[in-house]
């Protein structure tokens, strides 16, 4: 017989989303908090708020709290990535930590 194994449980929050994106982008997580304005930074932030939302049941207002922004200026992000990925735009961080946003063509895969 075998014996069931217990659920993992892995609670997801804005912190730990906040994190794995500093991680993937190579920005610490004090910098996508603050109000620095380079683009690598604010970036990343952008990417951390758009995650936070579709991620996590939150109002914009909430989210605004976190991100210590106005809830128009997470809509605004939020829209923006949206537009983006509805684009089939993909983003393409190089090794330096930088990023360019270009057309997704299926032959770059293969």
């Amino acid at each position: 017989i075998a014996m069931r194994q217990p659920w993992n449980i892995y609670i997801i929050t804005v912190d730990k989303i906040v994190t794995e994106v500093s991680r993937t982008y190579n920005v610490s997580v004090e910098d996508i908090y603050s109000k620095k304005k380079s683009s690598d930074i604010a970036f990343a932030r952008q990417v951390a708020i758009y995650v936070v939302n579709n991620v996590l049941e939150m109002s914009s207002i909430e989210i605004g709290k976190n991100f210590n922004k106005d809830h128009t200026t997470i809509l605004y992000t939020v829209n923006k990535i949206k537009d983006i990925i509805a684009t089939d735009e993909i983003i393409v961080v190089n090794n330096q930590g930088t990023y360019s946003i270009k057309k997704w063509n299926y032959l770059d895969t293969y």
